[in-house]
């Protein structure tokens, strides 16, 4: 293994998203259960950074740091509110992860328009289905330290800090929630 050192290129996104979207197909062939399917996409997830150098983890890991800032809006924020039935920080953190880890489709389109998260709802609101905590940095650092003995922090590139958002919205009106995304309100508010 060659002497490591701090990576700040990001893994090719076609590869990262290949990645993410394998290990989902893994997860839903083997399991209905969604606790299931989020365990064996972890699972899933970690076999594969297991066969990649630890250059490529790191490169994974930046990638997954970068698309995982990217979901760090407001307007998003106020879906992950009306889809959890509230969300604070961590929450937040762990929503951005479940969008992730439902590929590249489902995350470019909150992207550009988080209402339609609807489009993958889980029919029962008061599912907390909408958080994935375990899911991608948790896992890229274990298989680095198993990959190389080290933890991977003074390892990894860029940061981006998350700034303090200005909400468009406020978690106490209803209509200002509605105004941003109107059907998950329409399907998960109630007066």
């Amino acid at each position: 293994m060659s002497e490591l050192h701090v990576i700040n290129d990001l893994m090719d996104e076609d590869r990262f998203w290949e990645l993410i979207e394998k290990t989902l197909t893994t997860a839903v062939k083997h399991s209905d259960d969604v606790g299931k399917q989020q365990q064996m996409q972890c699972e899933a997830l970690a076999q594969a950074l297991k066969k990649l150098s630890w250059q490529e983890n790191l490169e994974f890991a930046n990638r997954f740091t970068q698309v995982h800032a990217q979901l760090y809006r407001q307007d998003l924020w106020c879906a992950a509110y009306i889809m959890r039935g509230g969300c604070s920080n961590d929450g937040f953190i762990d929503f951005r992860r479940w969008v992730i880890s439902k590929g590249r489709a489902i995350y470019e389109q909150a992207l550009i328009d988080p209402d339609s998260l609807i489009d993958i709802s889980h029919p029962d609101p008061d599912y907390d289905y909408y958080a994935f905590e375990d899911f991608g940095s948790y896992i890229v650092a274990e298989v680095f330290q198993e990959l190389t003995g080290q933890k991977i922090y003074p390892y990894r590139g860029e940061s981006h800090p998350e700034r303090r958002l200005e909400l468009a919205w406020d978690y106490n009106d209803n209509e200002s929630m509605a105004a941003i995304c109107p059907k998950l309100a329409a399907k998960y508010l109630t007066e």
